[in-house]
C-alpha cells in the first residue's frame, strides 16, 4: 500500500537515505521533500529518477497554514533537521 510522507531534506544527509528506503519498500509511496533544494548533495543512494521524484517544498515553519498544506494527507513526518551521517554510517 502506498503512503504519502514528508522528509525534511529528502535530498541532503541523512533525509536522502530516508527517502531510498521508502522508495525500496514501496516505489508508490509519495514523498514530500520538505525543503529549499532541489538538487542532491550527491546522488548517492538516490537513482536519478527519485530524484526527480524529489521536487523541493519549502518548509513553511514560520507559516502555520502553508506548513499543514503541504503535511496534508502525510501518513509520516521524518525530520532530519541537525542529523548528520556524512560519512555514510547512518545507513
Amino acid at each position: 500500500m502506498a503512503h504519502r510522507y514528508a522528509v525534511t531534506g529528502a535530498l541532503s544527509y541523512t533525509g536522502r537515505y530516508i527517502a531510498k528506503r521508502l522508495f525500496e519498500q514501496n516505489k508508490s509511496h509519495e514523498i514530500v521533500n520538505l525543503s529549499r533544494r532541489s538538487a542532491p548533495i550527491a546522488l548517492a543512494p538516490l537513482s536519478l529518477d527519485e530524484t526527480w521524484r524529489l521536487p523541493p517544498t519549502p518548509p513553511a515553519w514560520d507559516n502555520p497554514e502553508l506548513l499543514r498544506a503541504a503535511l496534508r494527507g502525510c501518513d509520516a513526518l521524518f525530520a532530519t533537521y541537525f542529523v548528520r551521517f556524512v560519512d555514510g554510517s547512518g545507513d
